[in-house]
């Protein structure tokens, strides 16, 4: 069902044995009081994937049909994942996480309280209570590491009474940001922000300019999220160069980086400015939004062609508006074939592209 088409999907986590008569207080009062979808595990509308175990079906409809995560902690850790040694609520309070809907945690009462306990004398026994210290480390994740809001209960009552006025929260949050679209006009650039960002240039709250450009900046630098992963490892992959010349090579390099420095100093001191606008006064949000796609290309893409070999140097070269990349049967080969050191490189990325894709002596078609 495509997104914005469905009712909003509420995953419930948590043990289901010592808390079973909640996790069905939960369920009627989401599906019956709220007309909200219910995802609970051992209830018959859940979906399963046959090809996938318990563990990888919670992970999945976390992922593809929770916009809710309601996490409710009892005395018992759980299910333990073979393979990450963490519980099935803890892998399916991570993807809420990663997935980055809004979370609930609940916590039994009488177990707060014991936290300070278990931090002075983690060896003491505490078996009256949870069935593993896991439980105690999982709490004190949630409350100190991640910073989530959590609640005591007693009764199935105090999370639908919280629950039913932090869902009128989101509610009356959505309405905002639906007004401040519909305010906001056929605005084409609008399209491609979410997130954090959507807010802050709806909102538009004192300085919005500059906290708009800075989170759509981090978001286009994620979105090369597999270059900067490569550039971090240090992995070398793709083509390498015969470096005939150390110091010529040098050379071409730090005029590479020269060219970036510039390229970037001219864009803060000229475009950047002109899209902020004069203090006090709204400056350009498309232009802003267009700055922030060309900026975080550079640090992980080639500042600049490799020259070719020799000789593909002498070979005929078509024109960069050429439909198809060099072939064979053009009369110029794509790699020095004697030691396999890299593909031509006559016209740019254009050709680096498609060239890379091709095997010795075949053509482009």
């Amino acid at each position: 069902m495509a997104e914005g088409t469905h009712v909003p999907g509420v995953m419930v986590s948590s043990t289901c044995y010592d808390l079973r008569q909640i996790r069905e207080d939960l369920r009627r009062f989401l599906q019956d009081d709220l007309g909200y979808r219910p995802l609970l595990s051992e209830h018959p509308s859940f979906p399963l994937n046959p090809d996938a175990n318990t563990v990888e079906n919670c992970r999945e409809r976390v992922e593809r049909d929770a916009d809710v995560l309601v996490l409710v902690i009892g005395g018992r850790y759980g299910t333990v994942d073979d393979y990450t040694s963490k519980s099935v609520t803890n892998l399916e309070y991570l993807g809420a996480r990663q997935k980055g809907i809004p979370i609930y945690v609940f916590v039994e009462q009488g177990i707060l309280p014991l936290l300070p306990v278990w931090k002075s004398n983690p060896t003491a026994d505490f078996a009256k209570q949870v069935d593993t210290p896991k439980l105690f480390e999982f709490v004190e994740q949630l409350r100190s590491a991640d910073k989530v809001w959590t609640q005591e209960f007693k009764h199935a009552k105090d999370i639908i009474d919280a629950l039913r006025i932090q869902f009128a929260y989101q509610h009356r949050e959505g309405l905002l940001l639906r007004r401040r679209v519909r305010q906001a006009g056929n605005q084409d650039w609008l399209r491609d922000l979410h997130g954090q960002t959507l807010r802050i240039a709806l909102e538009k709250q004192p300085g919005w300019e500059y906290r708009l450009f800075a989170h759509a900046l981090i978001d286009a630098t994620d979105h090369h999220y597999r270059q900067r992963h490569r550039h971090e490892t240090g992995i070398p992959l793709g083509l390498g160069e015969d470096v005939k010349s150390p110091v010529d090579w040098l050379a071409a390099r730090f005029s590479d980086a020269q060219r970036m420095a510039g390229g970037l100093s001219a864009l803060m001191s000229g475009p950047l400015q002109d899209a902020l606008g004069p203090p006090g006064t709204p400056g350009d949000a498309a232009a802003r939004d267009r700055l922030t796609e060309s900026c975080p290309e550079s640090p992980y893409r080639r500042a600049a062609p490799r020259p070719p070999c020799s000789t593909c140097r002498k070979a005929p070269v078509p024109p960069p508006s050429s439909p198809r990349p060099i072939s064979s049967r053009q009369g110029a080969p794509e790699r020095c074939v004697r030691r396999r050191r890299h593909f031509i490189a006559a016209s740019g990325p254009w050709c680096g592209r498609r060239a890379s894709r091709m095997t010795p002596g075949a053509s482009s078609r």
